[in-house]
């Protein structure tokens, strides 16, 4: 297999604005078909981005096409079903988060995967986003020193209604937002173990969470989804009197601490600090991460690469985040389940 003949079900909004337009980045996927409800949405993105086929019926699609993988972009519960529709029937699957509505769904599509042997793969773009591949580089090094301190802000646009179906908007907000700083927190910080949450005011998802790594480093979540505008900064300290920074997914800062100067005085430190911008894509629509998440699926599929995060690693996000809203329930520190 040289490429990966995918099928693309979805054809909504994200989907067509974030994931489409990467095909033409990834040469190691083939768009062959894609899939949507609506026939007007299925031909428009077989026409723009090239696909050969179109169909309304996810069952026809794959009856009528030689394919290898599944992408399934839409509403969270047809991420489940269809996931495990195509697991049974030996696809590789790809879906977007979160992988289902429920953690035991989510359970339920990481058994279904780890029993097929096939290549399962859950869309957070954060992971891939090259300046935070940079930071974990950093953080991973021997320079760094261990993770002593982690700290993941992400503000979104409110006010936050229910979606998907989902009777909370706290649940809402978890599943749709909270859970990209969840999973990059643990990619980069390891297992988290323990949360202490509180939160602004009932009617508004503005969460603090003091976070305990398996490592024994410490963390902090700062989930805010009453801001004005999309924002997001990881931060870390090492156990070598180093910092990194990463802002927007777009710019990194590191910096060491060398011996502290007598000449200067004993109350100054120099400090030697590198900086990296990554450039900006020709396109607009296609977004940080996302052309390399893409490109990572294919490679594990095509290679035998273990893909990232998988859907077990989204059960652990689920669990993180069902672990938040317990804290501020019950007002007391909590351990994440297993």
């Amino acid at each position: 297999m040289e490429r990966v003949r995918v099928g693309f079900v979805g054809c909504g909004g994200h989907s067509t604005s974030a994931l489409y337009p990467n095909f033409r980045l990834v040469q190691e996927l083939e768009l062959v078909a894609v899939c949507d409800v609506q026939e007007q949405l299925a031909r428009r993105n077989a026409r723009l981005f090239g696909a050969s086929a179109w169909y309304t019926d996810f069952e026809t699609m794959l009856a009528n096409e030689e394919l290898d993988a599944v992408f399934i972009v839409g509403h969270p519960s047809m991420h489940e079903e269809l996931g495990l529709e195509a697991l049974r029937r030996g696809y590789h699957v790809f879906t977007e988060k979160p992988t289902s509505l429920t953690v035991q769904g989510a359970r339920r599509l990481a058994e279904a995967c780890r029993e097929s042997g096939r290549v399962g793969q859950c869309g957070h773009m954060m992971r891939h986003a090259p300046a935070l591949v940079l930071a974990k580089r950093i953080i991973e090094s021997e320079e760094f020193g261990p993770l002593n301190f982690l700290e993941s802000k992400y503000f979104t646009p409110g006010p936050n209604e229910p979606i998907w179906g989902i009777e909370s908007a706290d649940w809402s907000y978890m599943l749709c937002q909270a859970i990209h700083p969840v999973d990059l927190a643990r990619h980069i910080g390891g297992e988290i173990v323990r949360v202490a949450a509180t939160r602004c005011r009932p009617h508004r998802q503005v969460y603090v969470v003091a976070v305990e790594f398996a490592s024994g480093a410490a963390g902090l979540l700062n989930l805010n989804g009453a801001a004005p505008s999309w924002e997001t900064r990881l931060e870390a300290t090492g156990d070598n009197f180093t910092f990194v920074a990463v802002e927007n997914m777009t710019h990194v800062r590191y910096e060491t601490s060398a011996a502290w100067p007598a000449e200067f005085g004993s109350d100054l430190v120099q400090i030697s600090s590198r900086n990296w911008q990554v450039p900006t894509r020709d396109n607009s629509e296609v977004r940080a991460g996302y052309a390399e998440q893409m490109k990572h699926f294919a490679r594990a599929v095509l290679e035998g690469v273990a893909p990232y995060p998988t859907f077990q690693d989204e059960v652990r996000n689920f669990l993180v985040c069902q672990a938040i809203l317990r804290s501020c329930e019950e007002g007391r520190a909590v351990e994440v389940e297993e």
